[in-house]
C-alpha cells in the first residue's frame, strides 16, 4: 500500500512540477511519475536540512524538487531523448 501511494503521490507531483515548467508535453506518464517520486525525496532531504516540516510545506519543497530535478534534466539534454 505504501508503494501505490508514493507512485500517487509521485505522480501528482510530478504533473505540479511539469505544469510549472510548461514540460507536460514533452514528458510521458512514467518520466513525470518517475521525476516526481525522486524530486519529491531531494525535496524532502533539502526542506528536513532546512528545518521544515508540515503536510503544505512538504508538498512545496517535494514540488520545487521536482522541478528542480527537471531542469537539470532539461539542461543535461535527458528530457529531450526521453520524449524522442
Amino acid at each position: 500500500m505504501n508503494m501505490i501511494m508514493t507512485v500517487i503521490v509521485g505522480g501528482i507531483i510530478g504533473f505540479v512540477a511539469s505544469r510549472m515548467l510548461k514540460m507536460e508535453v514533452q514528458m510521458g506518464i512514467m518520466a513525470v511519475v518517475i521525476i516526481g517520486v525522486v524530486g519529491s525525496f531531494l525535496g524532502g532531504v533539502i526542506g528536513g536540512m532546512m528545518g521544515a516540516g508540515g503536510v503544505i510545506v512538504g508538498f512545496i519543497f517535494a514540488a520545487s524538487g521536482a522541478a528542480l530535478l527537471i531542469t537539470v534534466l532539461q539542461r543535461t539534454g535527458v528530457i529531450e531523448r526521453l520524449a524522442a
